[in-house]
């Protein structure tokens, strides 16, 4: 172990033994949360998890939704830095939650659009369930532009993944999308992509249909 990880160990534990006379729960948690960054920064990943989330419990009691999100956002990075990537999607659906009951649609957004990158590469399965719940996310929020950013990933993921029947339902959406905000350049592009989709299928009357539309 090296001073600097000894150090923040030390740091860390200071910390824990501080939380029984915080003031509050807020303060609590700010404690943990301290703690928890310490011991990250030492490589004591369980720990610091451990510490996030009596933190997060903190937060909740304190009904400081925001913080709690944040926090399950640092225990995504602990999941990406420990290669378990499988564990990102209990965290992010939570840290989403949460920033909706804060009543910030944008941040809900932005952690299910970080979730999703984080996870593209190696499951791609689960990026797609990241992309979908950030479309309905803005979608509350008439954020039509960016509802059409978050449809065309989940186009793009559903393609790759081969499955096209759903894949032309997002396309299409994706059109109207883009025609609500006049991109017509764009709409272009997705025709031609639905078409060779729904080719793929040999789905040659709705293709032909969707050729003259």
């Amino acid at each position: 172990m090296s001073t600097l990880d000894a150090k923040k160990i030390e740091e860390a534990e200071a910390l824990i033994g501080q939380t029984d006379s915080a003031a509050n729960e807020y303060a609590k948690a700010g404690m943990y949360f301290k703690a928890a960054t310490a011991y990250r920064v030492a490589k004591s990943f369980d720990k610091s998890k451990d510490c996030f989330l009596k933190a997060i419990d903190c937060y909740e009691n304190n009904k400081s939704w925001f913080h709690a999100a944040k926090s399950y956002e640092q225990i995504i990075l602990l999941a990406k830095e420990t290669d378990k990537l499988s564990e990102v999607e209990e965290y992010a659906n939570k840290a989403c939650c949460l920033y909706q009951q804060h009543g910030s649609p944008e941040a809900a957004a932005a952690a299910m659009d970080k979730a999703a990158k984080m996870t593209e590469s190696k499951h791609p399965d689960l990026a797609l369930g990241f992309y979908k719940r950030a479309l309905a996310v803005v979608l509350i929020g008439d954020s039509t532009h960016q509802a059409s950013e978050f449809a065309s990933k989940v186009s793009r993921i559903l393609v790759r993944l081969k499955k096209y029947e759903e894949a032309t339902k997002a396309l299409k959406k994706e059109i109207s999308l883009n025609l609500q905000t006049k991109s017509y350049g764009q709409v272009g592009r997705l025709v031609v992509a639905l078409i060779l989709v729904q080719l793929t299928l040999e789905d040659y009357v709705d293709a032909k249909k969707t050729f003259k539309k």
